[in-house]
This record gives C-alpha cells, sequence and structure tokens, in this order.
C-alpha cells in the first residue's frame, strides 16, 4: 500500500513538474523583431458610427473631430458606415458619409439587414417574435441591387466608398437590426 502511494505520489510530482516547466516556457516567449523587412501595411484604424451621430448630432462637432480624421486625437482614419434598411433613410447615412469625407476617411459600407420585405420575418431584427430573418432567395438580385444603388446614391452626392460589405455579423443571430 505504502508503494503504491509513493509511486503514485512519484508520478503526481513528475507529472506537476513537467506542467510548472512548460507554463514557465510559456510566460518567457522569445520574440525577434526585424523592423527592417516590412510584412504587411496598417491602413489605419476605425470603426462603426451609426448615422445618427453624426446626422443628428449626438456628438458635437469637437467630439467628432477629436474621435475621426488624420489630425485627431485618436487617429480613426476609417468608417464603417451603416446602409439603411429603407431607402428613405439613406438621406441620414449621407450626411454621415459627407462628414467622414470631410475628415478625409477612408469609408466602407455595410447593411444590417435587407429591407424587411424581403425577409422571411417581415421585420428589420435578426430574430423576431422567435423567427429568424434570412433573406429570401427569390430577393438576392433585389439586394445586390439595392446595395449597388446604395453605392452609387453616394456617388452622386460627393462621397465615395472604399468598399462594401455583402452584411453585418452574418453568422450571428440578433434581435436588433441584422440578418442571419
Amino acid at each position: 500500500m505504502k508503494k503504491t502511494i509513493l509511486k503514485s505520489l512519484g508520478q503526481f510530482a513528475f507529472i506537476a513538474m513537467a506542467f510548472l516547466s512548460f507554463l514557465v516556457d510559456a510566460q518567457t516567449p522569445k520574440v525577434r523583431i526585424d523592423n527592417t523587412t516590412p510584412r504587411q501595411k496598417i491602413t489605419g484604424f476605425g470603426g462603426f458610427v451609426c448615422s445618427p451621430q453624426f446626422a443628428y448630432d449626438h456628438m458635437t462637432p469637437a467630439e467628432i473631430e477629436k474621435m475621426w480624421g488624420t489630425n485627431s486625437e485618436a487617429g480613426y482614419n476609417i468608417m464603417r458606415l451603416y446602409i439603411p434598411t429603407t431607402k428613405a433613410n439613406w438621406s441620414v447615412a449621407l450626411a454621415t458619409a459627407q462628414k467622414a469625407q470631410s475628415l478625409g476617411l477612408i469609408i466602407f459600407a455595410s447593411p444590417w439587414s435587407p429591407p424587411a420585405e424581403w425577409k422571411t420575418n417581415g421585420n428589420d431584427a435578426g430574430t423576431y417574435n422567435g423567427v429568424e430573418g434570412f433573406l429570401k432567395p427569390e430577393h438576392y438580385g433585389d439586394f445586390a441591387n439595392y446595395l449597388n444603388d446604395f453605392v452609387i446614391y453616394l456617388r452622386n452626392n460627393g462621397v465615395e466608398l472604399e468598399g462594401i460589405s455583402l452584411q453585418n455579423e452574418p453568422d450571428y443571430v440578433v434581435e436588433y437590426t441584422g440578418c442571419t
């Protein structure tokens, strides 16, 4: 019995030492930095702005200029622009995009949801009354045209996008504006 206990304690001690030595090695990584050979280019930093923050003055001009633009304190130079779910609200996104462009920002746009009538749950929300909202296959072309029309609308009003995505958080089921 004593031999079994001693043998077990010895095995435990060996495993514990091996594990702890692994942790010590993991805590002291070796990093080699070669700043003479560029590997990638960082275009900038930024984030998402809900269009009304710029359009409806939820941020003061001083707050906007503190966060956004090449000469700002935060240095945010990339903006992800929200594409509204109805053409009637595109002017709100336009106001934000125009302000962003005036600050010299790189702008790309992202829809959160197609128009509600093109979705399986009939609502802007990703999930409504327990029903997930998917884009109906018969509206794939309509949605492609909708996104293209948004790009043209901005361009006709003096705003050029750097890019556009197909969907915000496509694999994430949400109760706010979204599409799975």
